[in-house]
């Protein structure tokens, strides 16, 4: 089975799809952000992946039908519950795909109160569903080295580039908090 999500008329027709890895949230929401953006130890980037609440509801003799409040027209349907959270996956991956294509602003992740607080979806159940992982080009790089620096690395770590990008990474995390 495959999620439909329906995207506001902007975002183009209705689509069904196989999802893609798509870049962390970066833009800003009316709603007060969430702490549904966490470090994600899956991910080699060290970037948070955002985490979007999504909304099933089911009416009598229907599918359960699954949105989400910070994405406007991201919906998804399915025949269980557990099919339902499954499909919200990958509608959310389908809309902000969408959305980064059009260079929309893709918006932080509001707080569950914020949410809750309307009226409309007072009577639903709140589930996380994590945005995919960004996907990160990897560029090679000619970088000269002193001999004992090198052979140290290698000592210590069985893959040269991910070492010295994760000390690039730390520096840099460093470097941010000094500022």
């Amino acid at each position: 089975a495959k999620a439909i999500a329906a995207l506001p008329e902007k975002y183009g027709r209705p689509q069904i799809t196989r999802t893609a890895p798509v870049p962390t949230p970066n833009a800003t929401s009316p709603s007060a952000p969430s702490a549904a953006s966490k470090p994600n130890p899956a991910s080699n980037s060290g970037n948070p992946i955002a985490s979007y609440i999504a909304l099933p509801r089911k009416a009598p003799a229907s599918d359960y039908g699954v949105d989400f409040p910070d994405l406007p027209g991201c919906i998804t349907a399915g025949r269980t519950l557990d099919e339902a959270r499954a499909m919200a996956a990958e509608a959310l991956a389908l809309h902000i795909e969408g959305m980064i294509e059009d260079r929309a602003p893709i918006p932080v992740p509001a707080a569950l109160e914020a949410i809750m607080a309307d009226p409309h979806n007072r009577d639903a159940v709140a589930i996380l569903v994590d945005a995919p992982a960004p996907v990160i080009r990897s560029v090679r790089v000619n970088v000269t080295l002193p001999e004992d620096i090198l052979k140290a690395i290698d000592t210590a770590a069985p893959n040269r580039s991910a070492f010295l990008a994760e000390a690039a990474r730390a520096k840099l995390r460093d470097l941010a908090r000094q500022a």
